[in-house]
C-alpha cells in the first residue's frame, strides 16, 4: 500500500513538473511573436512611390534616389 501512494505521489510530481515546463515555454514563444510583430511594423516607402513596394528599414529608394518615408500606421 505504502509503494502505490509513493509511486503515485511521484507521478503526480512529475506531471505537475510537466505541465509548469510547458506553460513557461508558450510564455516565451507569445513574447518573441510580439517582439517580432513590433520589430516588423514599420514599414518605409518612397514618397513618390516610384517602385510601388515597401521596406523594412530607412533608406534611399533605388529608382529615383529620395529618402524613403515612414508609413503610418492605419
Amino acid at each position: 500500500m505504502k509503494k502505490s501512494i509513493i509511486c503515485l505521489s511521484g507521478i503526480c510530481l512529475i506531471a505537475v513538473f510537466a505541465l509548469s515546463c510547458s506553460n513557461t515555454q508558450e510564455n516565451a514563444t507569445t513574447e518573441e511573436s510580439a517582439t517580432t510583430t513590433e520589430q516588423v511594423a514599420e514599414v518605409w516607402e518612397c514618397p513618390m512611390k516610384c517602385e510601388g513596394k515597401t521596406y523594412t528599414e530607412a533608406g534611399k529608394c533605388s529608382v529615383c534616389g529620395m529618402d524613403l518615408v515612414k508609413v503610418e500606421k492605419q
